[in-house]
């Protein structure tokens, strides 16, 4: 339409172009606008490329935001600390590898210093690949470099840690946040039930559950499930029974989606399964007759 009343775009009016187009969600229209910059001899500059990041960061397209990083690069432009915040938001569900490396890089940058955001995704980069001694690793970097790990930073820890099957070293890091007087909430909590679960610790998970009341936090589905299976796991099934019972007074139970709820669920219905033809006769004949009466103490 500029081109139309013979006026010429610049590098402000395409930014603020490619901005809304973040703000819209498009990222393949803001990619598109800066190859269009380029096809027009428009040169983009800083704030061009940081709405370009900041549109593929809330799509989740981890990938193109590197590139993006890397063509700054190429163009003579040090990203700042924002673009490379905006890349680690985007990294979400991308390689350890890549958000490792682009730590690595931020440690050598002198403007675009690591923060608790970019030591964060790594460290939950480190989670999902399984490697929990490298997350522990990444959390003493970050004191050393200055940086106060937030209760991200250590939930991410203890999940590397929970499915590492290291309980110990989730109750240590669970332990470490109350020391510096942070409060746990109930992703931290869920993390060392479920790691104390794995681990045959029934008596500690039902600890933690008391301690979730003292912070003033409900255990959700989630918690209640890794502590059932714990107790079932360990024979222990007039406690499995008595946290059942616990559940029915809890008159909602909320979980982040739908997803994680059906997985919860399943497990407490397996639980429901061994309970009633485990190997104590008693405890599937004392207070529940069927499947049915036990879903019904819980609904």
């Amino acid at each position: 339409k500029m081109k139309k009343q013979g006026l010429l775009p610049n590098v402000v009016t395409f930014s603020a172009a490619i901005s809304a187009c973040e703000k819209a969600g498009k990222w393949k229209a803001a990619l598109h606008l800066l190859a269009e910059m380029r096809h027009e001899g428009v040169e983009p500059n800083s704030f061009s490329y940081s709405a370009a990041i900041s549109a593929c960061e809330k799509s989740g397209k981890w990938e193109k935001a590197l590139e993006l990083l890397d063509e700054m690069r190429l163009q003579g432009m040090e990203p700042n600390q924002s673009n490379m915040n905006e890349a680690f938001r985007a990294y979400g569900n991308g390689g350890d590898w890549e958000a490792l490396q682009l730590l690595n890089d931020m440690q050598q940058s002198v403007t675009a210093r690591p923060t608790v955001i970019s030591y964060s995704a790594a460290i939950s980069a480190c989670e999902k690949s399984g490697k929990w001694e490298k997350a522990l690793e990444l959390l003493d970097e970050m004191r050393i470099d200055g940086v106060e790990p937030s209760v991200i930073s250590f939930n991410a820890a203890i999940s590397a840690c929970e499915k590492g099957n290291q309980w110990e070293k989730a109750l240590q890091l669970l332990s470490e946040m109350q020391r510096r007087g942070m409060e746990p909430d109930v992703i931290s909590f869920n993390a060392v039930i479920s790691a104390l679960e794995k681990g045959g610790q029934w008596e500690r998970t039902l600890q933690l559950l008391n301690l979730m009341l003292e912070y003033d936090i409900q255990p959700d589905v989630i918690s209640f499930s890794a502590a059932i299976s714990a107790c079932q796991k360990s024979g222990q099934w007039k406690k499995a029974l008595e946290l059942l019972d616990q559940m029915r007074g809890v008159r909602k139970l909320q979980v982040d989606d739908q997803q994680t709820s059906d997985v919860a669920f399943r497990q407490i219905s397996s639980c429901f399964r061994k309970i009633l033809h485990g190997s104590d006769p008693l405890a599937s004949t004392t207070r529940y007759r069927n499947t049915t009466e036990l879903a019904v103490a819980v609904a």
